[in-house]
């Protein structure tokens, strides 16, 4: 395998997992949708930028890109949390269900 078919593989089994994980842990489908949109968008112009700047696909940008995705993904739970606080919805019954303190 080269590294392109490896870091697509890569890329779509953690925005998977992300997937599957935040609808559990948010009791949303729709926040894990958008959690989902914003980190493809986030790859998407993290490789249009690499483009623009020149920067080939070697091991290193492999590798940035695949933590971008986990960034991208912590970033936006905790967005999506905070706004939970805001609104009674599902997302702050999640947190009371789990027990966590903000």
């Amino acid at each position: 395998m080269n590294l392109r078919k490896c870091l697509g593989l890569a890329i779509a089994s953690a925005i998977g997992t992300a997937f599957v994980l935040v609808g559990c842990l948010l009791l949303s489908f729709w926040g894990a949708v958008l959690v989902v949109f914003s980190v493809v968008a986030m790859l998407i112009q993290l490789l249009g930028v690499m483009m623009l700047l020149g920067i080939k696909l070697s091991a290193i940008p492999a590798v940035i890109l695949v933590l971008s995705v986990g960034i991208g993904v912590g970033f936006t739970v905790h967005i999506s949390l905070v706004s939970g606080f805001r609104k009674n919805n599902s997302i702050s019954r999640s947190i009371l269900f789990f027990n966590t303190n903000l």
